[in-house]
Formats: C-alpha cells, structure tokens, sequence
C-alpha cells in the first residue's frame, strides 16, 4: 500500500512488520500525533498532487527476523481482535496436528508457522506474512531504510534527516534476554508462559535454525534480492 504526505513530498511503501507506525507517526505527525498511526492510513491513500517527481520511501526488513516478530506479535498469545490469527492457527492445528485447535488461546510452534508460510504463495497469506516485494504493488523505492538501522539510517539520510523520528511504542518484541537453545520447536504456549514470567519474550536470536533459514530464503528470495540491490 502506498500512503501518500504531501507536507514532506513522500510516497511511502507501507509493508507491515517494518516500523509502520514509527513511519507514518513522523511523515503524518501534524496529523497523528501519537495517536494510533493505522487509524490514519485512510488519510494518506490518496492525494490529488502529481507525485511523479516525489521520493518513494520503503523500510526493509530481513525476512527471516520479520517472520519471527511477526510470530511472536501475532501467533504467539492470539487476540480475538485479530481472526487472520485464530485462522492460521486453526489451519495448521487441523492439517499438521490433525485436530481441531483445542481453545482460543492454542498456538503453534515457530517451525509450524514458518513452514506454512513457506508452503503458500503471497496471494492467499495475510499481510503480516506475504513478501515485502509483494507490497511494493509495482512502487520504484527511491529512499531504502534498514529496519534494524532505523534512527541511524533516518538521520544519515538527505530526504529524512530533517523530519524527526517520532517512535511509536517500544518494539513489541524486543529482548534483552541472552537464550543459546533454539526455540523453533517449542510449542507457541510456552512461549507465553516464559512471556508472562519474564515480562519479554526471549530474543528472535533464539530462533535461528539453518534448515528453516534455507527455507525461508528460497521462499522470500525476491526480499533478499530486493535488500541486496540496495546493500542492506
């Protein structure tokens, strides 16, 4: 989705799970002003300028970390508010463990999710999970910020450094918890429980695995190719 703010001269690529609300909370600010920056995407989809000659913004992600937030964001403790969730979960609990997903609060492992994902073209995932060059939509990035460089890459930046940087809420996933054991296998409801006891999930590191990396690259390989032709 492109979302348009005609005060800075920006098209922005609105991918999901990439600072979304950190972005647009700064492009929209004379507007949001930290109030729940989605609520305000109907505002910015369209615009009566020419935005030919406009910078065309996207914050890219590795994909591999951009699953695994999305993970423990979404599927780990599944709201009710949010049924693409409770949709997934009932799927793969129906297919992988041949059941029916015992209650609302029933999750999956990060390999189960992964491996679904992987399994299914953009088309038919929810967006939290569909490809970062699927929400592109034909949009030419001009200005390209690594995620994980955000502050950094925003400020170095000649088109942004001007506009501050308005975070909007601490990363939902974020730790500061050192785990060595890979997590990939562990059943999604203990990972809510470890959530609930240590006040953080445990950090994405604990979630590498080779064999779900090599997975993840071969289906996701135009973000790869996407982040490398602008050296990220």
């Amino acid at each position: 989705m492109l979302l348009y703010f005609p005060e800075h001269k920006i098209k922005y690529v609105k991918i999901p799970k990439n600072a979304c609300s950190t972005v647009i909370n700064s492009l929209g600010w004379s507007q949001v002003q930290d109030r729940s920056p989605h609520q305000f995407d109907h505002i910015f989809r369209s615009t009566s300028e020419d935005t030919s000659d406009w910078h065309c913004l996207a914050v890219l992600r590795d994909p591999y970390e951009r699953l695994v937030s999305a993970y423990l964001n979404k599927l780990v403790i599944p709201s009710p508010k949010e049924p693409f969730a409770g949709k997934l979960l009932d799927t793969v609990w129906q297919n992988r463990r041949g059941q029916t997903r015992p209650s609302e609060s029933s999750t999956i492992s990060f390999r189960e999710f992964v491996e679904f994902a992987c399994a299914r073209e953009d088309a038919v995932l929810d967006q939290h999970w569909q490809s970062q060059t699927y929400h592109l939509h034909g949009a030419t990035p001009t200005v390209v910020i690594d995620m994980e460089a955000l502050s950094t890459d925003w400020q170095a930046n000649e088109v942004l450094k001007d506009i501050e940087l308005k975070n909007f809420a601490p990363h939902a996933t974020r730790s500061n918890i050192e785990i060595t054991k890979d997590l990939s296998r562990i059943d999604g409801s203990e990972i809510a429980i470890f959530r609930k006891i240590a006040d953080q999930f445990p950090p994405q590191a604990a979630f590498k695995n080779p064999k779900l990396e090599a997975l993840v690259r071969n289906r996701y390989a135009e973000d790869y190719k996407l982040r490398e032709t602008f050296g990220l």
